[in-house]
């Protein structure tokens, strides 16, 4: 039995399973409170997965694990024309899901008896990288309905790497009342040029990269009546904003928001809650969102399962991956990860999947191999 955490930053979707790969599984989706689709609305008020909605999570896979009944007095064996194991449950989370789940897992559990397992696909583990400071930039506007074309734009102020913060050169951040910027040619407002699909980029010369005398926007994560910031971005613009605009969270508002939802907070009280959990990570060479080199993300959730002594791996085998597709057993472009064993960061086509495989095959790979893991 597997439970999609969703990605995002909305309540969530329940659009038809991936049943590619997922055959034999029980394939859980759920909307976080406050959700709305398909006709179906769920109770309570969206935190924008704060801490209702870990909670949330926490009951749905209680329920999946036959720990607690649905509102007609049923378990989910009860509730389901067929057996279905209980006692082997894992969490699917997606991109910003990977948070929450992390999250649920470190604060209960102890009391999550059937959740055996946690697969994390390029889950953004801490604020910087969750509103893309590292990357991707460059996007400023677009007309509605479009999107900005993907480019490897990645942030020339960023000076290194954290376990737990990424380190930035924040001496240029400057806000213009609706978000926080990188000001490369200090002159107080983001400056843009035009695309051809009609979007706007802070890429003014079009050579497809930020140098640090262009401006880098951050857009930041809209929750209620303010967008936020990392706390680190939003304590240094705060340093030098005499009168901090009233649309952005302020440095306490930003710490006391993150602090629910950075995964880099909650790995150390895995090892006491959930000491015998398996953990598969999943990286692809070039992430579905993330531009800058180093898969600081990976690395964070990598290092902070690995640290405090919780069995952890990059990617599902090849072998695993064949089972779904036959060709792939082949491919010498597919790396096998030893578990437990720091790959070569500054190498992904060492460590990560190539980008012809398809994302949905590998996370129905990862299941099944974690599934069937003693």
């Amino acid at each position: 039995m597997v439970i999609e955490v969703p990605g995002g930053f909305e309540p969530g979707a329940l659009t038809p399973a991936f049943e590619a790969g997922f055959s034999g599984f029980v394939y859980i989706r759920f909307l976080f409170p406050g959700g709305r689709a398909s006709g179906r609305i769920s109770g309570g008020v969206y935190d924008t997965r704060g801490p209702q909605s870990v909670l949330a999570l926490r009951d749905v896979a209680l329920y999946a694990s036959g720990q607690r009944k649905d509102r007609n007095g049923r378990g989910i064996g009860e509730a389901l024309p067929f057996p279905v194991l209980t006692n082997n449950v894992g969490l699917l989370g997606l991109s910003f899901g990977g948070n929450a789940s992390t999250i649920v897992l470190a604060r209960y559990g102890a009391e999550l008896e059937g959740v055996r397992y946690f697969v994390g696909w390029e889950n953004p583990t801490n604020a910087q990288i969750a509103t893309g400071e590292p990357g991707p930039g460059g996007a400023v506007t677009c007309p509605a309905n479009l999107r900005p074309q993907r480019g490897d734009l990645y942030n020339p102020f960023f000076t290194g790497y954290g376990a737990m913060a990424l380190r930035f050169d924040y001496g240029k951040v400057r806000s213009d009342g609706q978000r926080l910027f990188f000001d490369g040619n200090n002159n107080s407002r983001v400056d843009s040029t035009a695309t051809g699909n009609g979007c706007q980029t802070a890429d003014t010369n079009v050579d497809n990269r930020i140098s640090d005398t262009e401006d880098f926007p951050i857009n930041g994560i809209p929750a209620g009546n303010l967008r936020y910031f990392s706390p680190q971005i939003t304590e240094a613009a705060a340093s030098h904003t005499p009168s901090w605009p009233g649309a952005l969270a302020n440095p306490g508002q930003s710490e006391a928001f993150w602090k629910e939802r950075e995964a880099v907070r909650f790995y150390d009280a895995i090892s006491e809650s959930k000491p015998a959990l398996k953990v598969m990570l999943l990286a692809s060479v070039r992430d579905h969102v993330q531009t800058s080199p180093g898969h600081h993300h990976i690395r964070q959730a990598f290092e902070g399962f690995h640290r405090n002594n919780i069995w952890v791996t990059i990617n599902p085998t090849r072998e695993s991956l064949a089972e779904l597709q036959a060709t792939l057993a082949t491919r010498t472009d597919i790396p096998e990860n030893e578990a437990n064993t720091t790959p070569s960061w500054t190498r992904a086509e060492s460590f990560a999947y190539p980008e012809t495989v398809p994302d949905s095959l590998v996370w129905a790979a990862a299941a099944r191999e974690m599934a069937r893991r003693p």
